[in-house]
Parts: C-alpha cells; sequence; structure tokens
C-alpha cells in the first residue's frame, strides 16, 4: 500500500476515532468523581501525531518486499484548533478515503476509551476497520486493524498500525490550523 492511501486510511481512522461520544448514564454513587473524558474536550493545541505499521501482508508480494515496507515510524506536527476539535468529533463517516463510502458498524468513543469499527467500500475494494485505544484531553493512542477485499478477487490485504496524537504545548503564533 502506497503511503498515500495508508496516510488515507489513518484519516478515516481519526475520524472513526474521534466520533461523538456515546451517551451515558449519570453514576449515582459518585458524589465528587470528574466526568470522564469525552473528545469534544480535547485541548487546542500544537500536536505530535506518530504513526507506526506494525504489520502488513498483500496478496502477491514476497515477504523481503513486504519488510521494505514497514517504514521508520511517520512523525508530524500540527496546530489543532477549537474548529478542528468539533470538525473532527462530529465527521462525516459517509465520505471515507479514496472515494470510498464507509458505514459505522459499532461507534462507542466514550469514557476515554475507543472502540470502533467501520466497513468502507470503494474504487479499491471493501475494507472493514476496527480502532481500539484511549484518549485524555490531550493525547489520543490507538491501534488500528484493517482488513481490505481487493478487487477482481485479487485477495485480501490486512494491516495493523499504532497512532499516537499528543499535545506538546500551545501551537506556533502565526500557525495555521491543520488541513
Amino acid at each position: 500500500m502506497g503511503m498515500r492511501a495508508l496516510l488515507l486510511t489513518s484519516l478515516t481512522a481519526i475520524l472513526l476515532g474521534c466520533s461523538p461520544p456515546a451517551s451515558q448514564a449519570p453514576d449515582q454513587n459518585a458524589d465528587n468523581a470528574a466526568p470522564p473524558a469525552s473528545m469534544n474536550q480535547m485541548q487546542p493545541g500544537q500536536y505530535r501525531t506518530t504513526m507506526t505499521i506494525l504489520d502488513m501482508n498483500m496478496p502477491g508480494v514476497p515477504a523481503g518486499a513486504m519488510a521494505n515496507m514497514h517504514p521508520a515510524p511517520i512523525v508530524t506536527e500540527h496546530c489543532v484548533t477549537a474548529t478542528d476539535i468539533t470538525d473532527y468529533t462530529a465527521p462525516d463517516l459517509t465520505q471515507g478515503p479514496g472515494g470510498m463510502t464507509c458505514t459505522a458498524v459499532r461507534s462507542n468513543s466514550s469514557g476515554g476509551r475507543i472502540d470502533n469499527e467501520a466497513t468502507c467500500t470503494g474504487p479499491t475494494g471493501t475494507m472493514t476497520m476496527h480502532m481500539v485505544g484511549a484518549y485524555t484531553p490531550t493525547r489520543v493512542e490507538m491501534e488500528m486493524t484493517s482488513t481490505t477485499q481487493m478487487p477482481n478477487n485479487a485477495g485480501v490485504m490486512t494491516q495493523r498500525m499504532q497512532m499516537v496524537n499528543e499535545r506538546i504545548g500551545e501551537c506556533p503564533a502565526g500557525s495555521a490550523a491543520a488541513p
């Protein structure tokens, strides 16, 4: 899978991982307990995202070539504004990466935990993604597993990756929000 496709898959994972929190009934026994964090309580600021491919298998690609497709972690930094957080926590999941149409199978991003699954279909085949992880107002860490049925019965591609997104400070003066 090319880096562009990998980044588009990651974007979908971020959007699904940051879906609106499920509503929860208040805990009648908690007197002064702080409410669990929700994704829309994330703090704006400068964030560092580290994405690491943990495992990848593609039909017809020799194992030696696959080893070269596990690059060093991809690290990016970007400014996240309050508007970005609103956009991230209320995504339109019907439009996925690369012209895919996605449907949430399960979406639970509440109480500091992420457990989401989606199925996307499009010109490159059918992809199922499962994301599990945890978040606080300044950090999101999740592992994503995806399985893609390639078109024309070319086989099944699988990948597993980890993403860590952590706040590292205030946005630099004059910086623009991440696209």
